[in-house]
């Protein structure tokens, strides 16, 4: 018996999550820095998102993540959720801080598919299946088929 999986990528359920997001006014400087919040909590796979996107990251003592793009700087800072929310500072402009955040859901949606097909691949032979094939299409939908080994 065989079974099929299909993994699509977060960056499908974009237009969803950017409903959820919103561009704001620091309290602090109102005029000089955009918050963009976001639907990330998991520190590894946005830090490797952004490098992704060919961003520099590094911590700082108080957790907040320093991220350099090749021509600004963002920082990334956790809520009271455990969501990272983005703060762009300087020369961002609110679309330009939306562009970037969406290509950032993308490329952490790809990181976390890629970490889902990582635990199926290591998990598969301890409960009795095999991964016989795997697909990916333009959209970068992943079909994994898996046959069961033993019943």
């Amino acid at each position: 018996m065989s079974l099929s999986l299909v993994l699509i990528p977060l960056s499908i359920a974009v237009a969803a999550a950017s409903q959820a997001r919103q561009i704001r006014p620091s309290d602090v400087e109102a005029g000089n820095e955009v918050r963009v919040e976001s639907r990330m909590r998991d520190e590894t796979l946005l830090v490797a998102a952004l490098e992704d996107l060919g961003a520099t990251v590094r911590r700082a003592d108080d957790g907040v993540l320093l991220a350099k793009t090749p021509d600004r700087a963002l920082t990334m800072r956790r809520d009271a959720t455990g969501l990272w929310n983005a703060c762009f500072a300087g020369t961002w402009t609110p679309d330009g801080a939306r562009a970037f955040v969406e290509d950032l859901d993308r490329a952490y949606g790809l990181q976390v598919q890629r970490a889902v097909i990582r635990r199926l691949e290591e998990r598969a032979p301890e409960a009795g299946m095999r991964i016989t094939s795997q697909s990916v299409d333009d959209d970068r939908v992943v079909t994994l088929v898996m046959e069961v080994e033993r019943a």
